[in-house]
């Protein structure tokens, strides 16, 4: 995923853009603005700020969450010659969260997914997210006759503050403490070629360096002396070299190719301090620590063939190899030595497919596609007999798969009408290889010595067979001076498991949420004034389901089928306005 933001150009031009939800009972204002200082220099000034309620009800703090205010601003200087083009980028984000998404389910304790929570703690604070960042990144493109020498410099940090109600009901059983600190640097040099012959190609090398320090602790009411305070502090150094070439063998035929070859070390260390002090003052009665440390090496190719019979259509088939750097389970508090490492993921991807235009009025993508995974890396809580204890930490099948078709396109139907539509079926998402899998809560394990279950040819979480969307667009005039604009968007999928374990409690159903904007538009496109309508069918659905160890176990909390979930917005109708300068 490659985000690019708008750089400074030649013009004085910008936006300023303002939204109010009125079920969010919220704003978000956003502006830009491009300043050109001289003839070769110009900046770029952007920001954003938004301020809104949830939309699930917490009964013990009487507010909807989670409350969310956010601010970001974000300086782009650029400097352009006929040899160099230089672009400098500092951006600051300050994130502060009352709350969060998620609700206890449970049709024992008669709790339905109802956008109705009770969560807090009398004892250790109210529940927030707090997080800080900042990104500087330095783009220097150098023309070298034909060829362009591109440096790409990034620095980033941010720093979070969490606290959870970690029994995820009203009694007060447990609280949970995140804070983490990261920093990394990075270097990327890149050599393109001329793009206009038979033969072009881009050579690379890539660094980055990384510090991660990490601190969680765990309250236990009951039990304060089952406490505890666990830091963990990680150094990545990544590098890395790649060249990527297209050869036009005629003008039907094009071969695109590409390797990258990647070293990784990482250092992990990790301590448990214990007692009823390890919460409140972070010591404790020091019980173990782990350090780890490995070096890997991955060599990741790639080729496509291309070949357009017409100027309109294109077929292509490619091969890409992809891997995922092993790593370490960070500040959880069942950290074992033995354990405390997870391997490496790879995975092979095979795809034919399909792109066609339709003189002018019509685009068609089409693409089937089968890739293959070993060790696939998945979070998943961690197998256990304790009620005291309900760590998610990162595990890895032994080996996964995932087969389809995925299509997508837009029609012209008139001046006024045009529709456009995604499509995705996967029949085929499974653990081929899971035998030491999770278990669900509540479920007895197939290995009871590992306290394990078997998953292999259980389908993947998250996955629907069936997904997409259709948005029919509505362009005309309204009035002098102006027209209106109007789209329509279904998003629908079919049920799926949201979560990594096969848990039969953890399944979303399918549904279709429908959203729709209502747009007067400035003919000149210097203005325009939205009514907004998201998930107007009001779908209640949830994005996660997971263990809730305290809340399903009866002894001591709500029943045995009780579940978090993540859960997403209900309907919600906004007004928007923009004004281009």
């Amino acid at each position: 995923i490659n985000i690019i933001t708008k750089r400074p150009g030649t013009e004085m031009e910008g936006y300023v853009r303002a939204e109010y939800d009125f079920d969010l009972n919220g704003a978000k204002v956003e502006t830009a603005a491009t300043l050109p200082l001289s003839e070769n220099f110009s900046v770029r000034v952007a920001g954003k700020y938004s301020d809104y309620d949830g939309w699930v009800y917490n009964t013990l703090a009487s507010r909807d969450e989670p409350q969310r205010e956010e601010t970001v601003g974000r300086i782009t200087a650029r400097y352009v010659t006929d040899m160099v083009d230089a672009t400098l980028k500092y951006e600051h984000t300050d994130l502060n969260v009352k709350g969060n998404v998620f609700q206890i389910v449970s049709a024992i304790a008669n709790r339905p997914l109802n956008l109705v929570k009770e969560t807090g703690s009398p004892f250790f604070g109210p529940e927030f997210d707090d997080v800080e960042t900042d990104n500087v990144a330095a783009n220097v493109d150098i023309k070298l006759g034909d060829f362009t020498l591109s440096s790409i410099t990034g620095y980033s940090n941010y720093n979070s503050d969490q606290r959870e109600d970690a029994d995820f009901i009203e009694k007060d059983l447990a609280y949970a403490v995140f804070q983490e600190d990261f920093e990394q640097t990075s270097q990327e040099l890149r050599l393109l070629s001329p793009t206009d012959g038979d033969f072009d190609f881009v050579l690379g090398g890539y660094w980055h360096n990384s510090k991660l320090h990490e601190r969680r602790a765990t309250g236990i009411v009951a039990t304060p002396a089952a406490s505890s305070f666990r830091p963990f502090d990680q150094k990545s150094t990544v590098h890395s070299v790649y060249g990527q070439f297209t050869a036009t063998l005629s003008e039907q035929f094009d071969v695109l190719g590409s390797l990258r070859y990647t070293e990784e070390q990482k250092v992990g260390d990790f301590a448990l301090y214990s007692g009823p002090l390890a919460v409140s003052q972070q010591v404790g009665t020091l019980a173990r620590t782990i350090h780890n440390e490995f070096k890997e090496n991955h060599t990741d190719p790639s080729i496509s063939l291309q070949y357009k019979p017409t100027d309109d259509v294109m077929l292509y088939g490619s091969y890409s190899h992809g891997s995922k750097a092993g790593g370490f389970q960070g500040a959880i508090s069942n950290a074992l030595a033995n354990s405390f490492k997870f391997d490496p993921e790879t995975s092979e991807s095979f795809e034919l497919g399909a792109k066609a235009s339709f003189d002018g009025r019509a685009t068609l993508n089409v693409a089937a596609f089968e890739t293959t995974y070993k060790n696939l890396q998945l979070s998943v809580a961690i197998n256990t007999t304790s009620t005291t204890s309900f760590a998610f930490y990162t595990g890895n099948a032994g080996a996964a798969k995932a087969r389809g078709i995925e299509a997508d396109g837009q029609v012209r139907l008139s001046d006024e009408f045009k529709l456009e539509g995604s499509f995705a079926w996967t029949p085929t998402a499974k653990y081929t290889s899971y035998p030491a899998g999770p278990c669900a809560t509540g479920q007895a394990p197939t290995n009871a010595a590992a306290l394990s279950c078997n998953l292999t040819g259980v389908r993947l979480g998250f996955i629907p067979k069936i997904a997409g969307t259709t948005t029919l667009h509505y362009t005309a005039p309204f009035t002098a001076g102006t027209k209106l604009d109007i789209g329509t968007t279904a998003a629908f999928r079919s049920s799926a498991r949201m979560d990594p374990a096969n848990d039969p409690m953890s399944y979303q159903s399918g549904f279709v949420k429908l959203d729709a904007r209502i747009a007067v538009v400035d003919e000149k496109d210097v203005w325009e004034v939205a009514l907004l309508g998201r998930n107007l069918t009001d779908i209640r659905n949830f994005t996660f389901s997971g263990a809730a160890s305290l809340a399903a176990n009866p002894a001591v909390g709500l029943a045995t089928d009780a579940r978090q979930r993540a859960v997403d917005p209900p309907r919600t109708i906004a007004i928007q306005a923009q004004v281009k300068f």
